[in-house]
């Protein structure tokens, strides 16, 4: 059998009941802003608690302490014990999964009471970025009732983890990465055309194109959940001998990218950028080397959608943001003949910076975050062999030579500033936190293999390569077409 009590409103009088044997269950749902420790849900003269009863208090709203405690039962009659598995835990609770909740009974006072405790960050599942963002979350979500009971009505660690991880913006840095990636190949690209037109045999100035893209995974973790993404761009540049410089250039790159963090079934942001380069490359006796820099402007927007225990909305959001590249590589030629092969070795730099955003939401339920101030930073070095092989009807600037190509190399990055923001709900702009990656770089393997076909007039290169690491990999291709003019 069952009795379901449901706390009055502070200024009704409290249930009197002359006599109460608990044998099954007593269900006792209090609202926290109803009743207090001083007041009780109900007011017995004779109480009895037989073995084998369940007490299930259910505390239905939020509360922004640390900890509170509610009067259940007073009674009159002394004498009362309670048996020890009197409060459900696990599966048979009801309370709501956020709380700890211990029953205690005054046996002085002659009363039975509840305290709820909030569960610590660690308890409730939550990663570091999640925890940080707890505070806010309570205190914006007990101030909509749809919220409050969404988050009051989960029971279990599995439905908890679920739905709060649907309520953050991406803090992957997920899309820095993927303009990091376009960066690093336009670098590339300036480097394959260098090669080849060295290789070829400069007559004046040569202009390039390159299409290229690729995909990156990496999976969840501790720090976050699973993140994919994919990048498409378009770069062409040109460049000539300048004075005692084997090549002055400038270039212009096009790319578009598409992350999608696993927190949700839609959880992605795209953008488009455009970014202007320079680049310089000479030789200091056998040694090449050459200088990049770039400056991009970013177009971005996002979309969302949460699920938070059947409270469904989806935010959108529109922003820009700015980009920063820079490298440095040297080429150390080990063989260069048929059989081409050099040590090569650089640093890259990136650097991101977007604005101030703020989400819209289709509904309105209170989901709609503001992102302030976001930026994250990297710097990688990497070293590495490239090898080929030429072949073909050289010399006469006319005939076609062949080469087939590789690249092994190892990527590390020491010097990295993770994505940061302030953020907070729409709704309660006075709670604000940091939103904040905690997901480092970690070290990797680069492997690349190429075909390139090219004369004194003209070139075109086919590539691929790989970026493997523990939890991270990236596969990409890309065409490069040189034109002499």
């Amino acid at each position: 059998t069952q009795l379901h009590l449901v706390g009055q409103e502070a200024e009704a009088e409290v249930l009197a009941i002359d006599e109460l044997t608990v044998s099954g269950e007593l269900k006792i749902t209090v609202d926290d802003e109803q009743l207090t420790a001083d007041t009780s849900v109900i007011d017995v003269t004779t109480l009895t608690v037989n073995n084998g009863a369940k007490i299930i208090p259910n505390l239905t709203g939020l509360i922004t302490a640390e900890a509170t405690t509610i009067k259940l039962i007073d009674y009159t009659d002394e004498g009362v014990t309670l048996p020890s598995d009197v409060l459900p835990t696990g599966a048979d609770s009801e309370s709501a999964f956020i709380y700890n909740v211990t029953l205690s009974h005054d046996e002085d006072a002659n009363a039975i009471s509840a305290t709820y405790a909030r569960k610590t960050a660690a308890d409730l599942g939550l990663n570091q970025t999640e925890a940080a963002s707890f505070d806010a979350v309570l205190m914006h979500f007990s101030d909509n009732e749809n919220l409050e009971s969404a988050i009051t009505g989960i029971n279990g660690v599995d439905a908890f983890k679920a739905a709060y991880r649907q309520l953050l913006p991406h803090y992957s840095d997920g899309t820095a990465q993927q303009l990091s990636g376009l960066a690093d190949m336009a670098t590339g690209a300036v480097s394959q055309h260098l090669q080849i037109a060295n290789a070829g045999g400069r007559r004046g100035g040569d202009g390039w194109l390159q299409q290229f893209g690729d995909y990156r995974k990496q999976d969840s973790s501790a720090n976050g959940q699973t993140v994919s993404g994919n990048n498409y761009a378009i770069s062409l540049g040109y460049d000539l001998p300048v004075y005692a410089i084997d090549a002055l250039g400038l270039y212009m790159q096009m790319g578009f990218s598409s992350v999608n963090e696993k927190s949700a079934d839609i959880n992605e942001v795209k953008s488009e950028s455009i970014s202007y380069g320079a680049y310089l490359a000479d030789t200091i006796g056998p040694l090449h080397y050459q200088l990049n820099a770039s400056y991009g402007f970013v177009d971005l927007e996002s979309e969302r959608l949460i699920n938070f225990n059947g409270v469904v909305d989806i935010s959108r959001a529109d922003w820009e943001a700015t980009s920063t590249a820079a490298s440095a590589r040297l080429a150390y030629p080990i063989l260069d003949t048929n059989h081409l092969l050099r040590l090569e070795a650089g640093v890259d730099y990136f650097r991101l910076e977007h604005d101030n955003y703020a989400e819209r939401e289709s509904v309105g339920n209170g989901f709609a975050m503001q992102v302030r101030g976001g930026e994250s930073e990297k710097t990688s070095q990497f070293i590495g062999l490239r090898g080929g092989y030429r072949a073909g009807e050289g010399g006469d600037g006319v005939g076609i030579i062949f080469e087939p190509n590789y690249y092994l190399g190892w990527r590390t990055s020491d010097d990295f500033t993770p994505y940061s923001a302030t953020a907070n709900f729409v709704g309660t702009p006075s709670e604000t936190f940091r939103l904040e990656s905690h997901i480092e770089p970690e070290d990797a393997l680069d492997v690349g293999l190429g075909f390139a076909a090219h004369n004194d007039y003209f070139a075109f290169e086919f590539n691929y390569r790989a970026r493997i690491a523990d939890d991270e990999e990236t596969h990409g291709g890309g065409v490069s077409i040189r034109l002499l003019f």
